[in-house]
């Protein structure tokens, strides 16, 4: 996972630099891939606003600027950037400026008119790739002001390589928690202010599977400016976060998922066709995502659709008949489905949801969840299979209580655990001395196969031999 330094410090402000930050991070078991500057060494840069523009008088391509940088007199600055215009703002370096790899910006002539700066594109700093024009800064910006200043660039990027076992720090906020613990400085958590409600608007949701989803919920949201610009602060982030801003509402869900953890799929609510349903696919469905991949879809994939077609694949990807585009005033917004059976659709989603940022999130589902309660037990010949699953609460709030029942199966051949946690519980078992369960684990992709597969897969993994079917008992309600 990518950030931006000054964004973490944001809710957790240690008083170490950069490097000690990124050597405490690895030795609490975040372990820091790359950390470099978000932006290369340069100085005298500055804001500028360019108040006038003028033909060159001896060259076709070239044209004489006026740009205030906040000093008493303008500078006058030949450039040849088509997108120059007045009253842009864009970065200036002035006479004695250094830019990346050394240069140094002199007063000098350019075809018989005496240049005092020079204005600068983004890739000309080393900020940006487009090197088609100038770098357009955003208009409330002083001129004068320091560009490192305005851009916030004296920033580190930082790269986490996330365990699987630990998905509470693929955000911010879970990161912020453990700098907070390992230095003693105050978690700042983000102060969230309730809006009011004020569309009375309807659309029902169906979960025809409750079993591989536990809980589904949405809010539509109506009235939005589908035009209206991000944040230039927003995109910031997303940017130094590696992910590219595409529209407002698209890039609020990818910012608050980066913040706290918390996916969120925004649909356009009138290219929905009826109640939206939680259901497998059909056999011989197909679904074109967001990235214009078409799937054919198989009967064991969890969708998301309404009452005539898919809308994504739950929990991985949006479809693309139900995009956000610049026509759409109503939203309906979901969190990312959390479900059983969706990490198989890749190993990201099994990365992302091992267990959401926030145990007390309201959007919590049964599968991140462990009380041990059993609703299918195998007995044959020494051959156990122990299976459980409920909605209450989070195993890492009672491990006692897991140690206990794990206890009664200490000579099991396995444990099936229908919670997403699953990497989590394996490490907290080898450290409480039980490696047989723990090696023996059956992932949660396994948990869908019949009986019988189920005895086949274990036996091969354990070397059980002549196992016939075992007696299945009733459920036990979690």
């Amino acid at each position: 996972m990518q950030f931006s330094e000054q964004w973490l410090r944001t809710m957790c402000n240690p008083p170490v630099d950069s490097g000690e930050l990124a050597e405490r991070l690895t030795m609490a078991g975040l372990e820091v891939e790359e950390a470099r500057p978000a932006a290369p060494p340069f100085a005298g840069v500055v804001v500028g606003r360019i108040d006038a523009v003028a033909p060159h008088p001896n060259a076709d391509r070239l044209r004489v600027c006026t740009v205030d940088v906040g000093e008493a007199a303008p500078l006058t600055v030949v450039c040849g950037a088509p997108n120059a215009a007045a009253g842009m703002l864009a970065p200036c370096a002035r006479e004695g400026a250094t830019l990346p790899g050394g240069l140094v910006i002199r007063r000098a002539a350019m075809r018989g008119v005496e240049s005092q700066g020079m204005l600068c594109s983004g890739r000309e700093l080393g900020i940006d790739d487009d090197a088609s024009g100038l770098l357009a800064l955003d208009a409330s910006l002083a001129p004068g002001t320091p560009l490192r200043d305005a851009l916030a660039l004296d920033d580190t990027l930082i790269t986490l390589k996330i365990t699987p076992n630990r998905a509470d720090c693929l955000s911010i906020a879970g990161i912020a928690r453990d700098v907070a613990a390992v230095t003693g400085a105050a978690f700042v958590p983000l102060d969230v202010t309730a809006t009011p409600v004020a569309f009375d608007g309807v659309r029902q949701v169906r979960v025809e599977e409750p079993e591989a989803c536990p809980r589904f919920v949405a809010r539509l949201i109506d009235g939005i400016d589908p035009r209206a610009p991000t944040p230039a602060w927003m995109k910031q982030r997303l940017e130094r976060s590696g992910l590219r801003s595409i529209s407002a509402v698209v890039d609020i869900t990818n910012y608050v998922m980066l913040e706290m953890g918390q996916p969120l799929h925004a649909y356009d609510d009138r290219l929905l066709d009826g109640a939206v349903v939680v259901r497998f696919a059909n056999e011989g469905e197909q679904l074109t995502l967001l990235n214009g991949q078409v799937l054919d879809l198989a009967s064991d994939l969890l969708m998301v659709a309404d009452e005539k077609k898919p809308l994504g694949l739950a929990g991985i990807m949006g479809g693309e008949h139900s995009g956000i585009n610049d026509t759409t005033t109503t939203v309906f917004l979901a969190p990312f489905l959390i479900a059983r059976f969706m990490m198989m659709a890749g190993n990201w989603g099994q990365h992302a949801f091992v267990c959401p940022d926030d145990p007390g999130s309201s959007y919590k589902s049964a599968i991140t969840c462990v009380n041990i309660r059993y609703n299918r037990r195998c007995f044959n010949d020494g051959y156990h299979i122990s299976h459980h699953l409920s909605a209450t609460r989070h195993w890492t709030e009672h491990p006692q209580e897991l140690l206990d029942n794990v206890e009664k199966y200490r000579d099991a051949d396995a444990v099936i655990f229908e919670g997403i946690d699953f990497h989590g519980v394996w490490f907290f078992l080898m450290t409480k001395n039980y490696p047989a369960l723990a090696k023996h684990f059956v992932d949660l992709r396994e948990t869908r196969r019949s009986d019988d597969e189920i005895i086949a897969l274990l036996k091969k993994r354990t070397g059980a031999i002549d196992c016939t079917k075992p007696e299945i008992l009733a459920a036990v309600p979690a």
